[in-house]
């Protein structure tokens, strides 16, 4: 008794759908990983110099044509070739898409110290927010102060993750120094830093945001005005940073 009619067809009908939904699994997941390495890559090295984007690209790139030239040997040479088109692919759309891994900002900053004696000065701010870490540091260059002050200050400031047990490191991650530079001598100015034992109270508000110090330390320089060097000193360090 010969095979009933119609019962080849049937399984050929029947194969050829589940090859072609295996087929768009695995392109869904290639994709789905090329953009994942794609975002990765772009968050870890944001700078393309490091060149991690284009070694991404290019090996990637590599596969899908190797897939395409394979794609005529049976099952694996079309999954192979589907799943690294599909890989270069999603590569490419993560590290177009991906978010930014680093915002920039810029704005304005205001250095108000209450102790030992009243000074207020202000100048420009330029802020850098690690989307991924939530990190933060920010640099402000401020204008002359009073007139016992013949040069600008700079204050820089960082909010970081403590990743070690380094006892060079505050437990919070907080980082600030302020820094006078005396341009009419050649001494360099003086610089003060927050260190393990100083008290740092941080508010922010995204990009933006307060510290309040207290107990500075001396960290270099002897040219400076007096309270600047006085082990005294508090204040208030504010900035307000808009995204570019």
């Amino acid at each position: 008794m010969g095979p009933r009619e119609g019962a080849e067809v049937t399984g050929t009908t029947t194969r050829r759908p589940a090859v072609r939904r295996w087929l768009v699994v695995v392109a869904v997941a290639a994709a789905a990983a090329g953009g994942v390495l794609g975002v990765w890559a772009d968050w870890t090295y944001p700078n393309p110099v490091y060149g991690v984007q284009i070694i991404l690209l290019g090996g990637t790139g590599l596969m899908a044509v190797l897939g395409v030239l394979l794609r005529n040997l049976g099952p694996i040479g079309r999954a192979f070739a589907v799943s690294s088109v599909a890989l270069l692919v999603g590569s490419v759309g993560g590290l177009v898409l991906s978010p930014p891994a680093v915002i920039d900002a810029s704005g304005t900053m205001t250095l108000r110290v209450d102790r030992p004696e009243p000074v207020v000065v202000s100048g420009a701010a330029l802020c850098e927010v690690h989307t991924l870490t939530d990190e933060l540091s920010v640099q402000g260059n401020l204008g002359d102060a009073p007139p016992d002050m013949p040069g600008p200050i700079y204050v820089y400031l960082a909010a970081e993750d403590v990743v070690d047990d380094d006892l060079t490191v505050r437990a919070d991650g907080l980082t600030l120094s302020i820094r006078f530079e005396n341009f009419d001598t050649d001494v360099g100015g003086a610089e003060v830093g927050a260190t393990r034992d100083s008290s740092l109270e941080l508010r922010r508000d995204g990009p933006s945001g307060t510290l309040r110090f207290a107990e500075l330390r001396s960290t270099g320089g002897t040219s400076g005005p007096t309270w600047l060097k006085n082990p005294a000193l508090e204040g208030t360090v504010e900035w307000r940073c808009a995204s570019e």
